[in-house]
This record gives C-alpha cells, structure tokens and sequence, in this order.
C-alpha cells in the first residue's frame, strides 16, 4: 500500500522533483568546476623525444586543446585527443612512422612520449599526360608543377623536398581542378609511390585528360529575354569556342544577373539547364530568365554619421532617390565612401516589402573614425642623426570631410614645418585640391638652404592605380655656403615661382613593404619670369621602382631615378638648391650623403643631370628579421649637356632589414669597387624609422 502511495506521490510531483534533481547537477557541476580552476588551473607538459622539431612548435600545434583543460579534469580522451593532434602534425612535417604515447598524473603534469621515426623525402616527381593532345590546349608545365606544394628543409627553404600524404592529395586534387578549369572534364589523375634503397620517395602521376569540352555555340536564352537578347549576348562577352569549366555556366548566370540587377530588376530569377555531348565534345547551355519588376529607389537614410553632414555622403553615392536600382553603383558607392577616408565602416542594406516591390529603400550605416588625429616621429639616420617629429591632422572639419594638416619634423640637420588644408571632393570624387604653406632649412653636406613659401594644386584619380597632379608653386629659396670651397654662381638666393605637372601609376599594394608590384612617377616642372620667378627653367624627373616575387619570400627590388635640369634664361650656372646630388643611405650606399659627384675642392656641387639604379634582393632570414644584397650604380653630370656621360659610381654590398614600431630598421654596408682619388672604399649606413 505505502509503496503504491510513494508511486502515486512521484507521479505527481514528476516536474518538481525533475527542476530540483536539475538544480542539484548544476551545483554539483559548478563546485567541481570550481575546485579545477581554484585548485588545478595549471596544466604542465613534458616532451620527450622530439629531436627534429622543436618543443615550442609542438607545444603551439596544441595548445588550444591546453587551453581547454584548465577548467576540468583531464581524461583518457583528452590525451587521445592530444595524441592525435601531435601524429597529424607529424606527418604533415614528413613522419610517416612517428609513434606517440601520452599520459597524465594527479598533479595535472602531461607527459609525451616521442619516437619520431624517419623523415620521409621526395626525391622524383614525375608527371606523366597520356594521349595526343595539343600542347597548346593542356595547361603550361609550370601551372602543373605549382599544384603541388612540398615543404623543403634548410636555409631560405631550399633544401630536400619534404614528402607528406595530405601534399600528395592535395597536389592530385589541384592536377584535377587544373584541368578541369582547362575543359577537359572527364579527367582523371592516378598515382604510384615508390620507395628507393635510400628510404626516399619516388612518385610518377599519370593524367588522363580525355576529350576537351568547349562552349561552341551561344547559349540559349528563354523566358522574357527575347527583346533583349542583343544585348544579353553582349553582356555574356563570349569568344567562342570556349573551354568549358565546372565553372562557366555559374559565371555566365552572374553576368545575366548583373546584366539586369544593373538595369533596375532586383528580383531576377535565372534557371541553368546544362548539357554535355560526347559525340562532339560540346557543353551546351541555356538560361530560362524571369526578369521581375523593375524597381526605383525610394528614401535613402543615413545611419550613424554623427558629425560628417549628410550632403557629404550624399555627393558620395552613385544613387539618387527615383534612379532605378543598380547593383553596380551600389558597389561603387561603398567603394566611394572608404576612399573618403571618414569612415572606418560601412555597409549599405536595401529595405522593401513583398506587397510594394516596384520601390526599395537604401539604409547607409557609418561608423565615422575619430577626426582629429595626433602622431609623434622618431628614429636616426647615418646623415641626419637624431630625428623625431609630430603631425595634428583634423580628417572632418565641419563635417564637410575636409583635412587640415600640420607637421613639424626636425633633425641635428635641419628643420621643416607645414601647414595644408586638402578638399578631397572638388565638385567631383576624382579632383582633389590642395592649399600649403611651409619653412625648411636644411644643412648639406656642401651648403645650407632656407625655404619658404606656399604651393596649390589639383590631384585627378583616373582609376584606382593611376593619378595626375597639377600644382604652383611660390617659394623664396636662400642658400648659404661657409667654406668658401663652391664658386659663387652656384650661390644664389631666388624667388621661384613654377608650374608642375606630374603622373603616377602606382602598382604596388603595400608601399611601406611590397611584396610585388611596380610604381612609375614622372614630373615636368616650368619656372618663367612670367610668373615672377627671378630663374627661368625646365625640370624633369622620373622614378621607376619594381618589385619581383622570385620564390617564397625573396624578392627583388629595382629602383631607378633620372633627373634633368636646364636653365632657359641665361648661360648661367642652375644655383645649388636646385641641382641633382646622390649618395648616402637612399642612394648610392658605396658614398655618405652627397658624396658621389662632381666636387670643387672635395665640396659636392651636384649636376644638372641624374642617373641612378639600385638592385637590391630582400631574404628572409628568422622571422620579421630580413637580410639583403645589394648593388647601386650611379652618375651626376655638371651640365645637361653631358647626359649619361662621365664616371658611374657604384656600390656593391649587404644589409638587414627588421619592422619596428618606429619604422624599419636597417644596416647597410657598401663596397665601391672603383674609388676615386679621395673616395673611401666602404660606407656604413644605420637608419630607424622612415627618412625626412
């Protein structure tokens, strides 16, 4: 009776003896949890074994899986999971044949036990196509060879091919998609491993292209595309045949797609249908194509612009309301407001309803950056010594999304101060204009000169890479000489006043430390007495600087500078401040600063004329630390006449390279193989952060 009372009572009371039997797990959970973090947080591991790589490398591979067991107990799963980990790294490093044993103690020490086995090294890789195919139809043998991707031992990494399975598979896989991508779509890729008496392996791949699939003829367009069928062709751009890649019929479908997303019609629907014939090695497409309504823009908000006026955004989009939709300016508008440089955020949402789809609206969410800026500079040069400055910087006055600048930047050599108001949106986004005011003095090698004056200038963004510049200039230039060692007509004290017009297509995605990538300036520069300049003259400069990836992280870098100046009012000499010198840390590094080039009495005078080239190939050596070989050649020509003429100093020598917080580091030291009377056969540069 009592016991089918006790039934009766739990059957009852089942939800809230369920609540407290929940509620006591999660305290008993929480006081374990407890004791582990007070008690037991640190976990301790102990490597045995490992002698070819490293115990800090072994210890980062799992050291998510530590991180883990601080607040619990460890299990046999957990060592198992550690094991596992361990056997995976291995064998990508290239140890087929590694075994690991792992245990634990009460103390919450982990012991591992290594036995690393052989590393395994690939000593051929041969690759063989079968059939009869045109050589021109199969992808080129170094496309074929980048599919595999083998770690190598030593130095720069250009030791012995390190063979690992997942390398092998993935080198297979990457063979098929190649060549797939190639139209052959019915490939197929085999391997055979063989070990030699030396335990290295041998590998001979065997490709079977088969037939090459090609889009012979245009693709079929159906639904409501017959009117505009003309057009959609010339939307696909198809040269036909063309090699028929998994890929193709999903990049024709974003070209239909984009063709009318452009033209207003939001909602288009676009089904594939695909065929492949055998007979005729043909891939056949066709597109069924509902176009939907076509819709207009309706409001258009501004969401997080705090200070930044909203005509300032506006001015930025390519879409006003009433325009019909268009995913391509909405792309180039996105683009348009991070050139502005305002915001450090944006995302641009399109907002309808399924009843009204004939209208949407644009929500523009911001995050606007700070608008006053504020760095200090710092580092030393060979010449300059000592060097340090500031810049205050104001990105949004008024909310107008114009910049005031000023800096101050100083040395044991000299001094410059600048003050500019820059108006990046002048009545279009791709002219800028500019306004400058700035004092420099600056002590050369040869002479000291003051300046002072102002410059205005438009900028015109063609494209992403390339921009044009036209600028004048108003500027009293002094300079000053003690030694008495310069003739007086290279002195002179001059009002300047100029016209420049410069281009520059820039290549480069990382100026401070590219990797690839080319940059090319030229500039024009004209000073005439019609503009109240007291020295009349033409200018020329041009500066061309090449990056190459030649393999892995070495690169090679060329950078060239040609200059001429000519005076075009007298036979005067052109006066100090606006000759060509060369030399020192940024130049030919054989010389100090100024050092390569004609000389009175040993006191540099410069030239009407600059030819200079630097080679220079960057390795890396441990970690951010890089070294560097390098070779300058050189020349300066007192008059224009004597372009390219004369002596060519050069320098021959080695460097390390290393970022920093304050700018990169570097030590340079040159060899000039062929000195002069009174030239020094080494030079030796030292240089924190960037020159001034």
């Amino acid at each position: 009776m009592n016991f089918h009372l006790l039934i009766s009572y739990i059957k009852k009371r089942s939800s809230e003896i369920s609540k407290a039997l929940g509620i006591f797990s999660i305290v008993i959970l929480s006081l374990t949890s407890l004791l582990y973090t007070q008690e037991g947080q640190e976990v301790r591991l102990q490597l045995e074994g490992n002698q070819l790589l490293t115990e800090r490398e072994l210890k980062k591979e799992i050291s998510y899986l530590i991180e883990g067991l601080k607040e619990r107990p460890i299990d046999e799963f957990d060592r198992e999971d550690i094991r596992l980990e361990l056997i995976r790294y291995y064998h990508y490093r290239g140890f087929p044949q590694v075994d690991i044993k792992v245990s634990s103690d009460a103390s919450r020490q982990i012991s591992i036990q290594i036995i690393e086995g052989n590393r395994t090294y690939l000593s051929q890789l041969d690759v063989r196509i079968l059939g009869t195919h045109p050589k021109k139809s199969l992808p080129t043998v170094e496309d074929i060879e980048a599919c595999f991707r083998w770690q190598r031992e030593g130095f720069l990494k250009l030791g012995k091919r390190i063979f690992a399975e997942h390398a092998l598979k993935s080198g297979v896989e990457n063979l098929e998609a190649l060549f797939r991508l190639s139209g052959f779509l019915k490939v197929q890729v085999t391997h055979k491993i063989q070990t030699d008496p030396l335990n290295e392996i041998l590998i001979e791949v065997s490709i079977d292209p088969g037939a090459k699939f090609q889009l012979l003829k245009q693709p079929q367009l159906y639904g409501q595309a017959a009117e505009d069928e003309p057009e959609l062709l010339k939307a696909l751009d198809l040269n036909l045949p063309l090699e028929a890649s998994p890929r193709l019929p999903l990049i024709l479908k974003g070209r239909l797609l984009d063709y009318y997303k452009n033209k207003g019609y939001l909602y288009s629907e676009i089904k594939i249908s695909s065929q492949i014939i055998d007979a005729s090695s043909e891939l056949q497409l066709s597109y069924d194509i509902h176009p939907g309504p076509q819709v207009k823009i309706g409001t258009i908000n501004y969401i997080g612009n705090q200070k930044t006026q909203d005509w300032v955004i506006r001015d930025r989009l390519k879409l006003k309301v009433e325009d019909l939709y268009s995913d391509e300016k909405i792309r180039e508008s996105y683009r348009g407001l991070l050139r502005s440089g305002l915001f450090s955020f944006v995302r641009i949402e399109t907002e309808g309803s399924e009843d009204e789809r004939e209208t949407i609206d644009l929500n523009v969410h911001l995050e606007e950056k700070p608008a006053w800026r504020f760095t200090l500079l710092g580092g030393y040069g060979s010449y300059e010594q000592i060097r340090g400055g500031f810049t205050i910087e104001n990105i949004n006055i008024a909310g107008w999304g114009h910049r005031a600048r000023g800096e101050g930047l100083f040395s044991l050599k000299g001094e410059r101060l600048s003050l500019s108001y820059l108006n990046p949106y002048f009545f279009v986004e791709e002219i800028s204009h500019r306004l400058e005011g700035l004092y420099e003095r600056r002590e050369h090698p040869s002479f000291t000169s003051t300046e002072y004056g102002g410059q205005t200038g438009w900028g015109y963004l063609i494209n992403e890479e390339l921009r044009t510049d036209f600028g004048y200039e108003l500027l009293q230039s002094e300079s000053g000489e003690e030694s008495g060692a310069i003739p007086p007509e290279f002195i002179d004290d001059l009002l300047i006043s100029s016209v420049s017009l410069s281009g520059l297509w820039e290549r480069r995605k990382n100026l401070v430390d590219p990797t690839h990538g080319s940059s090319h300036r030229l500039n024009l520069e004209v000073g005439h007495d019609i503009m109240g300049s007291q020295i009349d003259y033409v200018k020329v400069t041009f500066r061309n600087t090449l990056v190459f990836s030649l393999f892995g992280d070495v690169r090679l870098l060329v950078n060239s500078r040609l200059g001429l100046i000519k005076r075009t009012d007298a036979d005067g000499e052109v006066p100090l401040q606006l000759r060509f010198f060369t030399g020192g840390e940024n130049t030919i590094r054989s010389f100090l600063q100024d050092e390569a080039g004609p000389k009175r009495s040993n006191v540099p005078i410069g030239g009407e004329t600059l030819i200079s080239t630097s080679f220079e190939l960057r390795f890396p050596i441990w970690r951010d630390l890089q070294g560097a070989a390098f070779y300058d050649i050189g020349t300066i020509n007192e008059q224009a006449e004597d372009f390219g003429k004369g002596h060519y100093s050069s320098g021959i020598g080695a460097g390390l390279r290393y970022s920093t917080p304050l700018g990169p580091f570097r030590f340079d030291a040159a060899w000039n193989p062929r000195p002069l009377e009174r030239e020094d056969d080494w030079a030796f540069h030292f240089s924190l952060g960037y020159p001034f």
